[in-house]
């Protein structure tokens, strides 16, 4: 096991990620000569007991770049938080380091963390694509909106634009295809609804998964009409119906009782108005009722002005536990708030 240390003349040739660990910031020291996570004996002391855990004490010794001998104190599960998410990693306690804070090859391995030597700063190889604004996906059809990346992508950079769960659930499938980011860190993203409904994908959510391309990839430039390039001949189409309940809408509709006398037009209409308008209504996925932008009201109160309270009046058991059961709906769906 080695571990390399660093020069305090070339301190600043290395690349610094920011750490915070609960309300404690640090900027930690990426070492892509080390495989392991170093921390010092000060500052894991600092950190509280709930961000944690010791594993081991160990009198190890570990051999550095240098072959010079040190001794471990201990191994322990500290919790991070990065920009790209919050993580558990296993660091060795040294009593004294030439850094609070050394993130080794592993962690980076393992969080699929791209180190970016052009500007000593790293991103990661994934990223979500957001739409800019609300999309509605007419039934059976094809679309191009653009969504934009993470600001950590940088202009240039090429990747795959794969299918996000999101919408997956909702019916709408993202084309899989190579992508460039502009210079306003935004790509085109290709969607389908196979649906028979209206989707309606609200501002800010997530329309595909980004992936920076590396080595393990090859981009082979062809021309259109060019008949030497591999063409797919052998395409078979299932014809048998879908009966995925989270695709076809089944869950949303669940919430409302369709009339039967309705034809299967008519009631075809009729989900679909309810789907357009599935913002109003409160669902397991939109569970926020009575918030809204739409209307704005300001409310001065006067200096003197004291809050009203309804005199308490005895209900018979029955109608306590209605009572009660309708106010923790209430309250659950955010729309009043404790008085205390």
């Amino acid at each position: 096991m080695q571990c390399s240390t660093s020069n305090m003349e070339s301190r600043n040739k290395f690349i610094y990620l920011p750490v915070q660990i609960l309300n404690l910031k640090i900027a930690a020291l990426v070492d892509t000569g080390s495989s392991i996570n170093v921390i010092s004996q000060q500052l894991f002391n600092s950190i509280p007991e709930t961000h944690k855990s010791w594993v081991n004490s160990t009198s190890e010794k570990i051999v550095l770049a240098n072959n010079q001998s040190v001794n471990i104190i201990g191994v322990s599960r500290i919790k991070i938080q990065i920009p790209q998410g919050k993580h558990w990693i296993l660091v060795h306690v040294f009593s004294q380091t030439s850094h609070p804070l050394l993130l080794g090859t592993d962690y980076l391995v393992s969080k699929k963390i791209m180190l970016d030597f052009s500007k000593l700063t790293v991103c990661s190889r994934f990223c979500k694509v957001k739409n800019q604004k609300r999309l509605s996906v007419l039934p059976n059809s094809e679309m191009i909106v653009w969504g934009k990346v993470h600001n950590d992508i940088l202009h240039g950079m090429q990747g795959i634009c794969t299918n996000h769960n999101y919408l997956f659930k909702l019916g709408v499938l993202t084309a899989k295809s190579v992508v460039s980011v502009n210079k306003d860190k935004l790509v085109p993203v290709k969607l389908f609804n196979s649906t028979s409904e209206i989707v309606d994908i609200p501002r800010g959510q997530i329309v595909a998964k980004f992936e920076i391309l590396d080595n393990d990839s090859d981009l082979i430039a062809t021309c259109i009409g060019n008949r030497e390039n591999p063409e797919v001949n052998n395409v078979q189409f299932s014809t048998e119906k879908c009966e995925d309940g989270e695709l076809s809408g089944t869950k949303f509709f669940s919430y409302f009782d369709i009339p039967k006398h309705l034809s299967e037009s008519e009631q075809g209409q009729l989900k679909g108005f309810l789907k357009s308008h599935d913002n109003i209504f409160v669902t397991d996925e939109n569970p926020a009722l009575g918030f809204t932008d739409v209307v704005q009201h300001k409310i001065i109160l006067k200096p003197d002005f004291k809050p009203k309270y309804q005199r308490s009046y005895r209900l018979t058991p029955d109608k306590k536990q209605v009572l009660r059961d309708h106010l923790d709906h209430l309250l659950k769906q955010g729309i009043i708030s404790p008085g205390w």
